[in-house]
């Protein structure tokens, strides 16, 4: 992040031979460039970029994680540790973009390639597999060293780890720099730095609050300005997660004294309902991408259906979990979880299906990636868009919008190539 800590940068590489490439790696054992060269040279060019991308996936998780497990769950909002975990080769492309370790153009390059990857081992029983070509598989490896095997990202970890001692351990004082670089940083930064800021307080134990005292001291200074900068959403998420934090923790303490600072949002549903709503919504996503799938999926469905009033902050909690047992995967759908997830999603009145469409559709990843896998499903997706009072003409983001016009033509090909672009784009 520009204004509070540097990310890191490339490594100068101007030789274009694998090998003086792989030697300037220092992620890399020297067994594991042994290996890898020696099965360059037998051509295993497939099974070489699937090593090095592994390797690069597990860079940038070690790096993304320099921030603590606990604000990596926390950016991602909504999704439990588990699903993290499940997910990671998916998020930690997307939480490296928003940390700047990479550019977007570098986070479409690297999907691409896990798509490459994925295609091929999709169609390794068939006739018509292929093992991918010397020249690409070249050009592929550069863009994993490239974007991240020759960067250095002690700058950022050092940087990172400075601002977390900062919070911790170092009374702000206000129009000093650091008070100023944080008050003026970018939208995206503020927001992630309440929320590394919340989650810092959450841990905070009553009895440990005389260690942190400089950290209460800035969440007191710092939260109320910045909070000011961020979206209705996203207050309401930490309005959430204040309401049903134990009521003698430091958080609630805290967030009491600044209360007549910043003005929360009431929520139109009990807090215990809203809980039991997340909850539900965890173990459906968690159950549909198990190997087990059917076990937990449809009793989760029935539970989900009991909530018939859901404000439209739950809503991507809610429709999320539904669409994508209504789709299925590859292999299909389990009948007793596609019907009772259209009886929920007919229920949804169509003002939120348009807001889902116009403030969700773009960020919500396991739907986007159910419609670029699910080629089956299509035809189901068109049937329910299809169904639903939706003026795409409303929606704001272009690609959401050709989405849903190609979906009322039947364009197979249409939503897999809008779904790509809105995948890639966020």
């Amino acid at each position: 992040m520009s204004t509070l800590w540097s990310s890191g940068t490339r490594q100068e590489d101007t030789d274009s031979n694998i090998k003086n490439m792989i030697e300037k790696c220092n992620y890399l054992e020297q067994e594991d460039k042994e290996f890898i060269l020696a099965s360059f040279n037998a051509g295993k060019y497939g099974y070489v970029l699937e090593y090095i991308f592994n390797k690069s996936m597990k860079v940038l998780e070690d790096v993304v994680f320099t921030i603590g497990e606990e604000v990596v769950v926390g950016i991602c909002h909504w999704v439990d540790k588990n699903i993290l975990i499940k997910f990671f080769d998916i998020f930690v492309l997307r939480l490296a973009s928003q940390l700047e370790l990479m550019t977007k153009e570098e986070r479409v390059s690297l999907v691409y390639i896990n798509e490459v990857l994925q295609n091929r081992k999709d169609n390794a029983g068939s006739d018509s597999f292929v093992e991918l070509a010397k020249t690409d598989v070249e050009k592929y490896i550069r863009a994993c060293f490239d974007i991240v095997l020759l960067k250095d990202y002690s700058d950022f970890t050092e940087s990172f780890n400075n601002l977390m001692k900062t919070l911790k351990e170092k009374e702000i004082q206000p129009f000093s720099e650091e008070y100023v670089n944080i008050i003026n940083a970018p939208k995206h930064e503020i927001n992630f730095l309440l929320r590394l800021m919340f989650v810092l307080l959450k841990s905070v134990k009553k009895e440990e609050e005389k260690e942190y005292t400089s950290l209460i001291v800035n969440v007191k200074n710092l939260f109320p300005l910045l909070w000011e900068n961020i979206g209705l959403n996203d207050k309401k998420f930490f309005a959430y997660y204040i309401k049903v934090a134990p009521e003698d923790s430091t958080l609630t303490n805290v967030m009491e004294e600044i209360s007549s600072q910043i003005k929360m949002q009431d929520f139109s549903m009990d807090v215990s309902v809203a809980t039991k709503l997340l909850k539900t919504s965890q173990e459906i996503i968690s159950a549909h991408f198990s190997i087990n799938n059917h076990k937990g999926e449809a009793s989760s469905l029935l539970s989900l259906q009991e909530h018939t009033q859901v404000p439209k902050l739950f809503l991507r909690n809610y429709i999320t979990p539904c669409i994508i047992t209504y789709l299925g995967n590859s292999f299909g759908y389990i009948n007793e979880s596609h019907m009772t997830s259209q009886q929920i999603l007919e229920g949804v009145s169509d003002d939120k299906w348009q807001y889902y469409f116009n403030n969700f559709f773009e960020k919500d990843d396991f739907v986007l990636i159910t419609l670029l896998i699910a080629e089956r499903s299509l035809k189901d997706w068109c049937t329910l868009v299809k169904g639903l009072d939706v003026d795409e003409d409303e929606v704001q983001n272009e690609n959401v919008k050709v989405l849903l016009k190609a979906t009322r033509k039947n364009d197979y090909e249409g939503i897999v190539d809008c779904a790509k672009r809105i995948f890639y784009d966020n």
